[in-house]
């Protein structure tokens, strides 16, 4: 099965944007069609992320998709951390697991 390491951008996009591509991808995930690997800190900024008032979520709403998340995802616990250059270096927990993982995405 292939595997991604998703990006909050790309959960954020497909909440607001439910019929685009990136929807269709998180729908993958929901529907166990690829496996999304996530660490500790991804969740955290995934949880960070959502709560923000501008994606108008409900609070049971952010719950519920992160509990999706746990359920279909699985953990790289301490992915191991890689000494390379990011433009922006909050990326590097994404780098790290996808790289641990061998993911495609």
């Amino acid at each position: 099965m292939n595997i991604v390491v998703l990006d909050t951008n790309i959960l954020i996009s497909a909440i607001h944007n439910p019929t685009g591509i990136y929807a269709k991808i998180v729908n993958m995930v929901f529907s166990e069609e690829i496996e999304l690997r996530y660490s500790q800190n991804i969740l955290n900024e995934y949880e960070e992320v959502l709560s923000r008032t501008k994606h108008g979520l409900s609070q049971k709403a952010q719950k519920a998709f992160l509990n999706n998340i746990l359920d279909v995802g699985k953990n790289l616990d301490n992915p191991m951390q890689y000494d390379i250059s990011i433009r922006d270096a909050k990326d590097q927990i994404f780098y790290d697991v996808a790289k641990d993982s061998k993911a495609i995405y």
